[in-house]
C-alpha cells in the first residue's frame, strides 16, 4: 500500500530526498547547489509530500508558496 506523508525537518530527510531524486530524470542532471537549496526550503516549510511503499520512497512532490 502506498502512503503519503511529510518528512521531518532534519539533515537525514534532505539526504533521503537528494538520493531519491538523483536517480530520476530530469533531476539527475540538475546542478547540486540549487537543487539542495530547493529541497531544504521545501522540507523546512512543509511544502512537500513523499509517497512511500514498504519503507521506500516511490514518489515526491514539492512546491513553493507564492503571494499571487
Amino acid at each position: 500500500m502506498t502512503e503519503m506523508s511529510q518528512l521531518p525537518k532534519n539533515p537525514y530527510s534532505l539526504g533521503l530526498l537528494a538520493h531519491y531524486l538523483s536517480k530520476h530524470p530530469p533531476f539527475d542532471t540538475f546542478e547540486f547547489g540549487p537543487s539542495i537549496s530547493t529541497l531544504l526550503h521545501q522540507i523546512n516549510n512543509g511544502t512537500h509530500l513523499i509517497a512511500s511503499r514498504n519503507d521506500a520512497i516511490v514518489g515526491y512532490i514539492g512546491w513553493l508558496n507564492t503571494t499571487d
